[in-house]
């Protein structure tokens, strides 16, 4: 057992996380990050917006 794995839920290891790490390429793993990031930015602006209407 690594010194990490009692940081990880009960069933997953770092093997598992290793292996989706490998599966997914940087920009696969970004997208829904940027996407979310994207939508939060455009939230706080049209926020803004209606403060200032």
């Amino acid at each position: 057992m690594h010194d990490t794995d009692h940081h990880l839920k009960p069933g997953i290891d770092l093997e598992q996380l290793d292996a989706i790490d490998y599966a997914t390429s940087d920009n696969e793993t970004a997208r829904p990050r940027n996407q979310t990031r994207a939508e939060l930015f455009h939230s706080i602006n049209h926020h803004t917006q209606n403060l200032s209407a």
